[in-house]
Parts: structure tokens; sequence; C-alpha cells
């Protein structure tokens, strides 16, 4: 089976679909509109990488700007690898970019993957992209959607059956590493980029709240990630008075995400919105509780009272009385962290979701 894939090469879970797909057999072709760099790939000596030199500031925009109308420079340049090398299904991954180029393709079996913010944010930007986002799903042959949260807008806007298949957790790369010396304080820390949406600020505000309660307990807090907001919020942690116990680590390699899980006791995440929440389901499977947002796909992930504690978005107060009451009990942290390997194997590990996705696959050349 030969599936040609339209997807930014430097999203970790294309990678992880290029890879998957590989192993079982498949051959793929991976199209981008950017060029990508094959070596992040375990077997990139068995894929066709592809690419038609857009700029990758224009790609990573995804405020629906009009510079996107340049995506169409790539449609002629996608046709003739159609033609050259005869794919079984065209799969697009994310709806409002390589969606909209693959369905003027034209070619079927059409797969859309929609991952997120295409279908919940970029719809909401004009009657345009509205409209643009509608003929994408209309000419999609099947629709997969990250989360069952996602799933009501994909059918307000047209989309028909979507199946959700979320973006699993390998469960033989993430796992609890043996910590042979036990530490004294306990580490609080996030693996997001440091974006408005993910309200890391938040998380500041409930250390600052948590180191309040229990002043004599030695605790930390980690953030891993980068982005818009950084100065802002090293700027706050000074406010707050816990600059000293913050740690600011910037982004990291994909491949060592695993890594910084296991320096974190509780992992934390408080974002306001989020159409599924991958990165919890790594700490979980990586065996550590979590408290996370009562909100959109974040309440897939989490099951209260058993991996972790969903709180009330923005409520600073009762995020820090979950976190205090992690931080009381080791034996609750380690009970909860077991759950939460459980509950990633039987629910969200990526062999489940690669099943799944050969699964449409053949059900879509049937």
């Amino acid at each position: 089976m030969k599936i040609l894939m339209l997807a930014d090469p430097y999203e970790p879970h294309t990678i992880k679909w290029v890879d998957a797909l590989t192993g079982r057999g498949l051959e793929v072709i991976l199209f981008s509109f950017v060029c990508g760099n094959p070596q992040l790939y375990s077997r990139h000596e068995q894929v066709a990488f592809c690419d038609c030199g857009l700029s990758r500031a224009v790609v990573t925009n995804r405020d629906g700007h009009l510079s996107k109308l340049s995506y169409l420079r790539a449609l002629p340049r996608l046709r003739k690898l159609i033609r050259q090398h005869q794919p079984d299904i065209l799969h697009a991954h994310y709806a409002s970019g390589y969606g909209f180029i693959g369905a003027l393709t034209g070619f079927q079996p059409f797969v859309l993957s929609a991952w997120g913010s295409d279908v919940l944010y970029f719809p909401g930007l004009s009657f345009l992209h509205k409209g643009l986002i509608r003929f994408v799903l209309r000419k999609a042959r099947k629709i997969c959607s990250t989360s069952h949260y996602m799933v009501p807008a994909i059918e307000s806007l047209g989309g028909t059956d979507p199946e959700v298949i979320p973006f699993g957790v390998d469960t033989g790369v993430f796992y609890r590493e043996h910590q042979p010396v036990s530490r004294e304080e306990v580490v609080l820390g996030s693996i997001k980029n440091l974006k408005p949406e993910y309200s890391i600020h938040t998380i500041l505000q409930v250390y600052q709240r948590v180191r309040q309660m229990l002043p004599r307990h030695k605790m930390r807090l980690k953030l891993v990630g980068d982005g818009s907001q950084r100065g802002k919020l090293e700027q706050l942690a000074r406010s707050l008075g816990v600059a000293d116990e913050v740690e600011f680590m910037g982004h990291q390699p994909y491949q060592d995400i695993v890594r910084y899980h296991n320096m974190l006791d509780i992992y934390i995440n408080l974002s306001e919105m989020e159409s599924f929440g991958v990165s919890v389901l790594e700490a979980s499977c990586c065996e550590r509780p979590v408290v996370a947002s009562d909100t959109g796909g974040l309440r897939e992930v989490v099951s209260h009272g058993n991996t972790g504690y969903l709180v009330e978005p923005g409520n600073v107060e009762q995020a820090a009385q979950a976190v205090r009451e992690l931080m009381l009990d080791p034996e609750l942290r380690q009970r909860m962290g077991k759950n939460g390997r459980q509950w990633v194997n039987q629910r969200y590990s990526f062999s489940q979701s690669l099943d799944k996705m050969i699964n449409i696959y053949k059900k879509v050349l049937q």
C-alpha cells in the first residue's frame, strides 16, 4: 500500500506516523510545504521526501493570514507527484493547510486528519475561512479526529462520520525511568510551548500559592518549552517571588522529552482550552500524576481521581489544593502514576492508533 502523506515534516506526530507506517511495511511519500530533515526519521531511507520550498514562517503562521494563499504554489508540484508515484491513498494532516491543497487535487481516496485549531479556531476567523474548511471536509472520503471533543465541531462544518484516532503515546519510549537516589524536593512541571493559550502564567500563580501553603517543603518548578511569552513569564516569576525556584528550560528535541517527564513528580497542564492533551498522556505513561484543566480534550485524557485531578480552568486555588494534596502524599502520587500508565495502555497507546489508521486505509480502498 502506497500512501502520499501531506504534513509538516517537523511535527513530532508526523514523524511518528511516517516511522510507524513504514515499520508496518507501507510505502510512504511525504509531501511538505517546506524542506524537511530526513535524519529526524528513523526509517528515512524508506521514505520519499518532497517539498515545494515555501518559507517556514508562512507555514507556521496559523492565524489565517492571506500569505497562506501561497500554498496554491504547491498544487502543480503535488499533482505532478501524484502522476509520478500513483499513490493508493492521499492523506492530509491538518485541514486548513495540507487538507486544503489535498482537496484541490481532486484525488480519491482522500483521507483527512483534523488536529484541533484547524476545525476549532480557523473557521471562526471569517465566512471565507469557514467556507474553506467546509470545502475540505466535503472532499474527504474519510475524516479522522484527534479527540471526541472535536467531533461536534467537525459535524457542524459538514463533516460526516468522523472517526476518532487520538495522538497515541509510544509506551515503549515513554516509561518511568529508575531513579536510584530519592530526592527530597518535589518537582512540579509542564512541557508546553510558552504561548498565551497554554496559560503558563496560571501555573506560576499556582506554584506561588502552593509555596504559601507549604512554606517548609522543598519544591521546584520546571517549565520545558519556549515561545512568545517567555520574557513576560520570567518577569512574572520574579514579581511572584519564586524566580529562584523556577527553571525555564527552553525548547527541547522531542526525542529528549521523555527524560524531562522523568524529572518531574507532578505534571501540570492548566490550558484554558485544548483539543486533546498528548503531553498529559505522555506524563501518565511515565507514571506521573497530573493536574489539568477540566476543559476540551483534556477531559478525555485524565481520569479524575484515578490518574490525576481535573480543576476549573483559571481557578488558582482549586489547582493549588490539588497539587498540595499530591505533594503531601507520595503514595497517592505513586498510585495515580501507575493508574496513569495503565490508562494509556488501555486507551491511548500509539499501536492502537496505528491499527485504527491502517484499518481506515483498507476500508477506503474497498
